[in-house]
């Protein structure tokens, strides 16, 4: 890389006592037959040796950069990486936040990513009024290889009210512009959803473009702290809370009966083994296909 201008991808990984799963995450990152990228190591003071374990990645790359400081948890040390992400030319770079133990599902990811963004920047460009609309996308998503199902998981390809009550991409397959990020960072009160309410403050008060790639972005480790049993009743009570601030009640009847007459607790499941994931992918696909 031979200047900063260059940068069109920010990736932040956030890590604390991630063990030997922060350096794996890293080498993926470095693995991306692409040249245009940095990466942010946001470490909250971990004391299990996995910042001394990456030194030699840090050292003979460039692209990397390390910040260590203690912080309020997961959210608000992105929060501070996206404030110390250096971008000259910001107004036309994303960032995408990867957590410790995920990685992205080949070393063609963001090569294929800048070439889809772009794209779609184009034809917004295009349709804009003058300087009424922003003239790039904001988010840009695309689909999640889970690795506990062992199957892609297909995003949504419409976001509309539906699918933010239903079922938004996963974050580390999100890219979202840098300065619309600055603008929005996460709301740190919410201890599990923040990246939920973010994302529908940003669609829904500040009507961001949001763009689907048609692509598989991360490999998602899966079982994360939102997952952990102590924090699910945490989780679902914060989406119920979320959802209130940006969806016509009326809405939240109607999809909340949808979600109770369709199972929604069995379809959770079904779409988490391994042996019924497969074909609980496939009638998803169709029902997408069908919106398109």
């Amino acid at each position: 890389m031979s200047s900063k201008e260059q940068i069109f991808f920010h990736i932040v990984v956030v890590s604390y006592n991630a063990g030997k799963k922060l350096r794996q995450t890293l080498e993926s990152i470095l693995e991306q037959d692409y040249p245009h990228f940095d990466v942010t190591v946001r470490d909250g003071g971990s004391t299990d040796g996995s910042i001394e374990e990456v030194y030699s990645l840090i050292a003979t790359s460039k692209n990397i950069r390390l910040a260590t400081k203690a912080d309020e948890g997961i959210y608000d040390a992105m929060n501070l990486a996206v404030r110390e992400i250096f971008d000259e030319e910001d107004a036309s770079s994303y960032v995408l936040f990867m957590n410790c133990g995920d990685r992205f599902y080949d070393g063609k990811v963001l090569r294929a990513a800048d070439k889809r963004i772009r794209a779609w920047n184009r034809r917004i460009a295009m349709r804009a009024q003058l300087s009424q609309d922003r003239l790039r996308a904001d988010i840009c998503y695309g689909d999640t290889f889970d690795r506990t199902a062992g199957q892609i998981v297909k995003a949504n390809p419409v976001m509309d009210d539906f699918a933010c009550y239903r079922h938004l991409p996963c974050h580390q397959s999100v890219f979202y512009a840098l300065p619309l990020l600055r603008e929005e960072p996460f709301d740190c009160k919410w201890k599990v959803r923040a990246d939920y309410e973010q994302f529908l403050r940003m669609k829904y008060r500040r009507n961001a473009q949001i763009c689907y790639l048609k692509m598989t972005v991360a490999d998602y480790e899966g079982r994360g702290y939102s997952e952990k049993p102590e924090s699910r009743k945490l989780s679902e009570k914060e989406r119920k809370e979320i959802i209130a601030m940006y969806l016509p009640k009326s809405k939240i009847i109607k999809y909340d009966a949808y979600r109770t007459a369709t199972l929604q607790p069995l379809r959770e499941k079904l779409a988490k083994n391994p042996k019924t994931a497969g074909l609980y992918q496939k009638v998803k696909q169709l029902r997408y296909d069908r919106k398109k």
